[in-house]
């Protein structure tokens, strides 16, 4: 997801016209909030040793005491680490002390290459500022001063009570999203971290792990032909995101008991690009499986399938082909232009920023010649809103048959473990996507040519000509909801806008999660465990807008996902799972209906956390749920998070509402390649 306070351009979530854009959201700041204002590297913990050594805690290990007087979390090497602590006091509760870990170093990695664990070092190390950003564009929330290469960092949050306890607490291990490009697992927004584990780890007595991995190109460029002091094997393969968030999910492994987590009982969860990650290790990812026992998708773009090598390869050189012009030299196949490159031009290049100037070297060709012919339209067309290709977002994890080994829209690939699972959808998911790239599009064009790009050249790129047909020729209650323009349009949103809402709602959310829910419940059931699935639908009224648009300072709200317009926009459910309402910047405040339903929505997903097998009832108020009910398929009910609604929504409802059965179904990528 993107940053929700100066996003510039979205992710297409169907690889459409629309970009997933991720936003973080955490509920309640820590009681010191720590922004950091140049990459920290946190003492001794910077630097690993060449293995790991032991398991987690050691028993018989003394918990020295740290300068403030908190509990230090000792590990069985020795090394120890000190936090931060503030007390938690639910509604009608007890305060509970948490105890909170900022930028601890999991592994390093060189440039374009596996990451490697780093095993904790030193003696009451100190760790409450957030570790380095991984590079990404210049934002408020992710300043270049406060972002570095060497990013591989997560936060710790604990019931102090849990530290040299006997009995360990289950550990909630989530990742961020961005749409791959942009995103960290501690997100300032000036009141407070989005991402703040505290509520959760309090009440839901769990040890709660927020993650940083590389972005973008730095995480995910899979190129042939390589210079070999890049990579000895000539040829890069992509996927170092997916390959340190496993190695997060090892250092988890040998770690986590130091601050009172059990191994055995990890939940993977995410949103967004989080989400499409959790997606990965659940269903597609063999060198996950022994990580974790469950997983948790929040607003997954299911439709969004990953690229095969070849296609891959074929965005890297064109990648290369931009980084070239954009530093103005000749690009020879070999030349080992990848480390030479400056972060700053490898993020120029990823965004298609070229050097206005005649590059130095290259003749008369100007740099945006020479990639012309290599970049797909719809770039120039809908620029930050643009897909690039038409089979996933410009940056993201490979299908390389090793890493990651299958489509989860097709459920669990060969030889990958049943596990139990939570998938929920928002309400209105498109609607933030769909107001940027139409407001690109028409930005851009004759008015005349808006809605026929739409339908005779986005729908063609991503589905096909035989599939766009079908698509813009549906009809439904007399009106043809996929074709441009709509019928009619609020104030807010044009009737264009609308109908690419309807095709991100129905075909990336909706169907695609229903589809990829379904074959993995499906799987379940055979699976000798049976362990159940769960699901979702966040339709709570916003009080809140986590999107903007323009340059700072000069940005304003994105209309569609103004409080008045009534969209549940993409990641609003984020604030509610974490509790972190008062991170939330805007005018408003949250009623005490929202309060509630934040509350009641993190006692929902610890109890999913704590006993993803047969979860407990929670206590809930009103119409809330108040327990998970399993999903089967679209027989079964959702539960609807809002404090309007009646506590579940039929799941059958949401498959003839969205047009799942009657046509997506049908249309690749949902109905198969």
């Amino acid at each position: 997801m993107r940053n929700p306070h100066t996003t510039r351009g979205a992710w297409l979530a169907l690889a459409v016209a629309a970009a997933l854009a991720g936003t973080g959201c955490s509920s309640t700041p820590s009681a010191t909030p720590a922004t950091p204002a140049a990459p920290a590297t946190p003492d001794a913990s910077a630097a690993p040793a060449p293995s790991a050594t032991g398991q987690g805690r050691s028993p018989a290990a003394a918990a020295p005491p740290c300068a403030d007087g908190t509990t230090a979390a000792t590990f069985a090497n020795g090394a120890s680490v000190c936090g931060s602590q503030a007390a938690v006091t639910p509604a009608g509760g007890s305060a509970v002390t948490v105890n909170t870990y900022l930028g601890i170093q999991y592994a390093t990695a060189e440039r374009f290459q596996a990451p490697v664990l780093a095993p904790p070092q030193g003696t009451g190390v100190v760790h409450t500022r957030p570790g380095a950003f991984c590079p990404q564009a210049d934002k408020p929330s992710f300043p270049t001063s406060a972002q570095s290469e060497n990013c591989l960092y997560l936060n710790v949050f604990t019931p102090q009570s849990a530290i040299g306890a006997a009995r360990p607490l289950p550990v909630l291990f989530f990742i961020h999203g961005g749409a791959f490009v942009e995103g960290s697992g501690y997100l300032p927004t000036g009141q407070g971290n989005l991402y703040d584990g505290s509520y959760l780890a309090a009440t839901g007595r769990m040890v709660v792990v927020t993650i940083n991995y590389r972005l973008g190109a730095l995480g995910f460029l899979a190129l042939d032909q390589v210079d070999r002091s890049v990579d000895p094997n000539g040829s890069l393969q992509g996927n170092y995101g997916i390959l340190d968030q496993q190695q997060a999910l090892q250092w988890v492994q040998q770690y986590i008991g130091a601050f009172g987590g059990d191994p055995a009982r990890v939940t993977v969860a995410g949103e967004s690009a989080g989400a499409m990650s959790t997606g990965l290790h659940l269903f597609a990812a063999p060198g996950s499986a022994k990580l974790f026992q469950a997983a948790i998708m929040e607003s997954n773009p299911v439709g969004s399938v990953y690229r095969t090598p070849d296609r891959a390869q074929a965005m890297g050189r064109t990648f290369r082909d931009a980084l070239c012009a954009r530093m103005g030299v000749q690009c020879a196949t070999r030349q080992p232009i990848l480390k030479k490159a400056s972060v700053q031009e490898i993020l120029d290049a990823q965004a298609l920023k070229l050097r206005p100037a005649k590059a130095r070297g290259m003749g008369k060709v100007r740099p945006k010649d020479r990639v012309q012919t290599s970049v797909p339209p719809l770039v120039g067309l809908l620029g930050e809103a643009a897909p690039q290709v038409r089979d996933g977002l410009p940056w993201s994890p490979t299908l390389d048959g090793t890493v990651i080994t299958g489509q989860p829209l097709a459920g669990y690939a060969a030889d990958m473990p049943a596990k139990p699972f939570v998938f929920g959808i928002n309400r209105d998911e498109g609607a933030v996507f769909a107001d940027m790239a139409a407001t690109a599009l028409e930005a851009r064009l004759k008015p005349a040519l808006v809605d026929g790009t739409v339908n005779g050249i986005i729908l063609p790129w991503v589905f096909g000509q035989d599939g766009a047909r079908a698509i813009t020729s549906y009809q439904a209650q007399g009106t043809r909801p996929y074709k441009a323009p709509a019928a009619s349009s609020p104030g807010y949103m044009s009737a264009t806008a609308v109908t690419l809402s309807n095709i991100i709602n129905d075909f990336a959310f909706r169907c695609g999660n229903l589809a990829m829910a379904g074959r993995g419940a499906a799987a379940n059931a055979k699976a000798a465990s049976a362990p159940p699935a769960f699901g979702y639908l966040f339709a709570q009224a916003p009080w809140f807008n986590l999107y903007r648009t323009g340059t700072p300072p000069d940005t304003k709200p994105i209309p569609a996902c103004q409080p008045q317009a009534g969209n549940v926009c993409h990641a609003n459910e984020l604030p509610y799972v974490f509790n972190t309402l008062g991170a939330v910047p805007g005018t408003q405040q949250p009623s005490e209906g929202d309060r509630t339903l934040a509350q009641t929505m993190a006692a929902a997903w610890a109890s999913f956390v704590n006993t993803p097998s047969s979860p407990a009832p929670w206590t809930a108020s009103g119409n809330l749920p108040a327990r998970w009910t399993p999903y089967p398929g679209t027989s079964s009910s959702l539960a609807l998070w809002s404090t309007a609604g009646s506590g579940s929504v039929s799941a059958a409802a949401v498959d003839t509402g969205a047009n799942c059965g009657a046509l997506w179904n049908t249309i690749a990528p949902i109905a198969g390649n």
